[in-house]
């Protein structure tokens, strides 16, 4: 028995008036129930990236040079604080992402200047998470 099926039942039963919350349906499930027919997954991978400083940037702006980085992956998104009129940024800043499965997952970090008008992307790069979790510390060069 399929979750739309058991729902649609339970719905047929109960009726709707009972779904509205904070009324609860307790319902015992039969033997024959697949589990998996729920799609949820339980979160398995926990990976910390610390971003931590960058020298030596290059600005068209002269001397109000504001960068700050954003690392994505796993549908999930961090914004480091940005650092004000500064060429050597030390954001020190750690991101917990959460991976359901590692195979072919990918983390993203772009590099961007805040301007007036609008944020400027300076550079990305993008990794494997396997390559993350077997190399431990990944020190790119280059913007």
């Amino acid at each position: 028995m399929y979750f739309k099926d058991f729902l649609a039942n339970t719905a047929l039963s109960y009726g709707v008036d009972n779904f509205v919350a904070p009324n609860c349906v307790p319902t015992k499930l039969l033997k024959t129930f697949r589990l998996d027919s729920l799609f949820f997954r339980v979160t398995r991978n926990i990976i910390r990236v610390h971003i931590l400083e960058a020298e030596n940037l290059i600005s068209e702006d002269s001397g109000k040079f504001c960068p700050y980085v954003v690392i994505s992956g796993a549908q999930q998104k961090g914004k480091t604080q940005v650092a004000k009129r500064s060429h050597n940024p030390s954001w020190n800043q750690a991101f917990e992402m959460r991976f359901n499965d590692l195979p072919m997952q990918e983390i993203e970090i772009a590099l961007f200047h805040h301007g007036k008008g609008r944020d400027r992307c300076l550079n990305r790069w993008k990794f494997h998470v396997e390559e993350v979790v077997s190399q431990k510390v990944i020190d790119k060069v280059g913007v």
